[in-house]
């Protein structure tokens, strides 16, 4: 775990992303993590904010989500120089669709393209 903490800190300085732990304060607890960067035009959603947020399930929780998109999504079009934001909600995370329409995204049939040109479904937009 330290040399995974190691690398997000290194990527964080490089400005490749950015994650951050969420507390549940509460239980005083890591629930999940929030990983934000900007990814540049590569014909497929052009550019972009790309977010990834990861909650244990029993924070799977569509009220929950909404919380959590309603705090990362306002700063984050500026924090990463971007006016759409994505993010993968597979079709099976119900209550993560049900937050995200509450949030505005709207669900895509683009693909997002990684490396060695293999396309990834499942991704849902948000305009600022």
């Amino acid at each position: 775990m330290d040399k995974a903490i190691d690398f997000w800190l290194y990527s964080y300085r490089e400005k490749w992303f950015v994650r951050w732990v969420i507390i549940d304060k509460t239980i005083s607890k890591a629930i999940g993590t929030v990983e934000l960067f900007h990814r540049p035009d590569n014909g497929d959603f052009g550019e972009v904010g790309v977010l990834r947020l990861d909650v244990g399930s029993t924070y799977e929780k569509s009220d929950l989500l909404e919380s959590l998109f309603g705090l990362i999504l306002p700063p984050a079009y500026d924090l990463f120089d971007c006016d759409r934001i994505i993010s993968k909600i597979p079709i099976y995370a119900v209550e993560r669709m049900e937050a995200a329409k509450k949030c505005g995204f709207k669900e895509s049939e683009q693909y997002l393209i990684g490396k060695g040109d293999y396309a990834y479904n499942g991704y849902w937009i948000v305009e600022s």
